[in-house]
């Protein structure tokens, strides 16, 4: 989507996102190019000889029989999920979930809400991540605004997110089949994105409480983040669908920036993940992933658990970003680029 919305009917696209022929479409393209970076994510060769005698035990099976190279891409597969949950979760997770546990949130509100703020910079990882010294003109002015929030403001708006989550993860206790999985299967989750007492503008948003919440019950919440909504914008093939900006749904083309206008000018545009996108529409395709990539990793004999299910799927979009390094250097922008 376009930042500025100059297109004369762009404001449809949100429209145009939910309707059935359009995520038939999207679904359509990303089953196609998922068979394709699955192949890649399970086929990645070891990048030395020592490492393929590592992981095959004998040179001699890389001319295996059909069946020795299905567990070999087996072992390949386990050890892939392993460290990429490892990673993408397991690293962080006792961090979140002793920041955010009720008995610490209890304290925290019958104590100063100052200190709230002080620990969410020295203990929560999204927010350290965040307030590291960068030239990125966006990070910076968040710092301002996270350097300016009212520390009670900044409590009450978490404090609400965990309210929110815990009765969707007790409505959802069991697991839901593909067949029931439908683009409104979510849509008490579009409140995630559009209620005012679930955000801080400008501090408090998309990105950094979905990480809370995946970190907190990586089986119901997925991270709307910068891999995940560019590994579903890679997994759509870049495709608008007919969308009226003419552009993909899951990214967001700053064309705000008069510097790309002076005569003469290489500056590129900068294309950033779609911070505005509809939660329960995210959660909705990455549902969907989970479900496909749970039957292509059972066919190698190997399961996936439903309790880290976005910390699988969120993995496995990262592959697809890093298969695209390339593509999401220039989509940053700047000069230089061609």
């Amino acid at each position: 989507m376009k930042r500025s919305l100059v297109h004369p009917e762009a404001k449809n696209d949100w429209a145009s996102i939910r309707q059935p022929e359009h995520i038939t479409a999207v679904l359509d393209v990303m089953l196609i190019k998922l068979d394709d970076y699955f192949a890649r994510f399970c086929a990645a060769p070891p990048s030395t000889e020592a490492d393929l005698v590592a992981v095959l035990g004998n040179l001699g099976e890389v001319q295996a029989s059909s069946k020795n190279k299905q567990s070999d891409t087996r072992s390949w597969l386990l050890e892939r999920w392993a460290s990429g949950l490892k990673k993408h979760y397991d690293k962080e997770e006792r961090k979140y979930k002793a920041m955010f546990s009720e008995r610490r949130m209890e304290k925290f509100r019958d104590g100063n809400p100052k200190n709230f703020k002080d620990r969410l910079k020295k203990e929560c990882p999204v927010i350290i991540n965040a307030m590291r010294p960068t030239d990125d003109e966006n990070m910076q002015k968040w710092q301002g605004s996270f350097a300016r929030a009212k520390p009670q403001e900044m409590f009450d708006t978490f404090e609400e997110v965990l309210d929110f989550a815990r009765p969707h993860v007790e409505a959802f206790e069991n697991d839901l089949p593909e067949t029931s999985l439908l683009p409104d299967t979510f849509a008490e989750l579009a409140a995630f994105s559009d209620e005012p007492n679930l955000s801080l503008p400008g501090v408090i948003g998309a990105g950094i409480k979905s990480t809370v919440v995946y970190y907190l019950f990586p089986s119901h919440f997925h991270r709307a983040v910068r891999h995940s909504l560019f590994g579903f914008y890679f997994l759509s093939d870049m495709q608008a669908f007919g969308l009226p900006s003419g552009t993909n749904e899951f990214i967001m083309i700053n064309d705000t920036d008069k510097r790309r206008e002076q005569r003469g000018s290489e500056y590129n545009y900068k294309i950033d993940q779609n911070y505005w996108y509809p939660y329960d529409l995210f959660m909705f395709y990455s549902y969907w992933l989970f479900h496909k990539l749970e039957c292509r990793s059972e066919n190698y004999g190997v399961p996936l658990d439903p309790d880290f299910r976005f910390a699988y799927v969120f993995t496995f979009l990262h592959f697809v970003c890093e298969c695209n390094d390339g593509s999401m250097q220039v989509m940053a922008g700047g000069y230089g680029h061609e």
